[in-house]
């Protein structure tokens, strides 16, 4: 079973959810809701997550731009400050070197929110106006994949403790 563990973004969902259902064919419309991921894959055992994150104060974050991850054509929108979320994957890289960002797939960590795949230029530019989004980071959701396909949430630790 794999999981992973996100900050789930909720002030994201009225204006990428639909589109997350319509052009991320890895997560649209399997319960991954819109999240800027932290590590993935990770495993089965939370053994010291509570005291990473409680070392972690919650922090406030824009959605600022719509940036590509030109290799895959991946559209997304780009968190800032980035260095929040590039902390903690490192942090957790660090506590848990058997999982490898991304399964050690690319070096630089790039925090995102992935709109989708092969997205039209023309409904990435009916999303500039809406940014920059505004949200918060208080909690890390633990997601779990089920033999369905369908992805839920396993547990959430609190930032900050």
């Amino acid at each position: 079973m794999r999981t992973a563990l996100v900050i789930v973004v909720p002030e994201a969902e009225p204006l990428v959810g639909h589109l997350r259902e319509q052009y991320d064919h890895p997560a649209g419309g399997l319960g991954v809701p819109a999240h800027v991921t932290l590590l993935f894959p990770f495993g089965d055992d939370p053994a010291g997550l509570e005291e990473l994150f409680a070392g972690v104060a919650p922090f406030d974050f824009s959605l600022s731009h719509t940036a590509r991850f030109v290799e895959d054509s991946v559209l997304y929108l780009a968190p800032e400050p980035a260095e929040a979320f590039v902390r903690i994957t490192e942090a957790l890289v660090s506590r848990y070197p058997e999982f490898p960002h991304f399964g050690g797939q690319y070096e630089a960590v790039i925090p995102h929110l992935t709109v989708g795949y092969d997205v039209p230029k023309d409904v990435e530019e009916s999303l500039r106006p809406s940014l920059p989004l505004r949200a918060r980071a208080e909690t890390v959701t633990w997601l779990e994949e089920h033999p369905d396909g369908r992805w839920r949430e396993r547990r959430r630790f609190a930032l900050g403790g």
